[in-house]
């Protein structure tokens, strides 16, 4: 590290008596301790702690339909830092999860492109043989496992159409009214006597 420092140093334009020391592009492996030594004038420690990401732990469980989409969550605890590296697994394969390769050519989405510390993954078109155990990794330091299950969508009712709704109401509405009616309907005759003819017969109506 110490020696690291010195090339770096070689290559800033300093004014007279400022021995600063700028370091760009910095990576977690630049963190350490760093000494500003000056021959014969004495020397000065400083010691330097760089930030990296560092995911949120835990297994997450997951349930997806088969043909639609699934977000497998995993972040940065700062979603402003960018990882050195990533690398999503599928590990009942141990195959690496990318749109290069044929199982999953334009299905996965990395991130949101807006937070350099969201590194979740989008899987669309999703199959059975998607199930399983994911990770995220950051290589040799954190991880997170997800496991995902695919199911097939619930059986969707069978389309009625709406006309054929209406008939079938009205039909039933009809029926009732009839056997309504019916059982309303007197069920005698009405007996009408006449006195026309010697007989005096009785005539039924």
């Amino acid at each position: 590290m110490q020696l690291h420092a010195l090339l770096l140093f070689t290559v800033l334009h300093f004014t007279e008596g400022n021995l600063s020391l700028l370091i760009s592009h910095l990576t977690e492996e630049d963190g350490g301790m760093y000494i500003c030594d000056v021959e014969g004038s004495g020397f000065r420690d400083i010691g330097l702690m760089v930030k990296g990401c560092r995911l949120d732990t835990g297994l997450v469980q997951i349930t997806a339909q088969s043909g639609g989409s699934v977000l497998l969550p995993c972040y940065c605890t700062d979603l402003l830092t960018k990882p050195d590296t990533l690398k999503w697994q599928k590990l009942d394969t141990w195959e690496e999860v990318s749109s290069e390769r044929d199982q999953y050519r334009n299905r996965v989405q990395l991130g949101d492109g807006q937070h350099p510390g969201n590194l979740s993954l989008l899987i669309t078109h999703l199959t059975e043989n998607d199930s399983g155990v994911y990770k995220c990794e950051l290589t040799g330091k954190d991880y997170r496992d997800l496991t995902l299950t695919v199911e097939d969508p619930p059986p969707s009712l069978p389309f009625v159409p709406f006309a054929l709704v209406t008939v079938i109401f009205l039909h039933i509405v009809v029926a009732v009214v009839y056997c309504t009616t019916r059982k309303k309907a007197p069920d005698t005759a009405t007996a009408i006597y006449s006195n026309v003819g010697e007989d005096g017969a009785v005539r039924l109506q």
